[in-house]
């Protein structure tokens, strides 16, 4: 399946976790119950959703820190999704490049969120990435 697919999967199951209100785990195990997903990548998704949990009020506030002019609470559910994801990675995982990550953030958001949301997310992972450690 691949590294690209896997986070396709951790963003949906964000996504569904917004939407549901449920545990996360339990969307995951849902999720591997439907559908075939090799067993590496289940235990990439399982780190990344662990991970993500485990670390959302640094994650959120990072987010926060770096909106201009817009409200937290009004991001769309898949903009958010994928910027805690790659906030995520960004702040926690030594995988891949800071321009990797931002660039596959801004191709879920051309698939997934609204027409010119890859802009903002793309903005404001940016300024994360040049801000770590501030």
């Amino acid at each position: 399946m691949g590294r690209k697919k896997s986070r396709d999967i951790v963003v949906k199951l964000l996504y569904q976790k917004e939407i549901v209100k449920t545990d996360m785990k339990e969307l995951a195990e849902l999720y591997f119950q439907e559908y075939s997903v090799d067993p590496d990548d289940m235990e990439f998704i399982r780190e990344q959703i662990e991970g993500i949990e485990q670390n959302l009020p640094v994650i959120d506030e990072q987010i926060k820190k770096h909106l201009k002019s817009w409200d937290f609470e009004r991001l769309s559910k898949p903009d958010l999704a994928i910027l805690r994801n790659a906030v995520y990675e960004l702040l926690y995982s030594n995988d891949l490049s800071e321009g990797i990550i931002i660039n596959e953030a801004v191709l879920l958001c051309k698939r997934y969120g609204s027409d010119d949301s890859f802009v903002f997310v793309n903005g404001i992972l940016g300024n994360i990435a040049k801000n770590r450690g501030n």
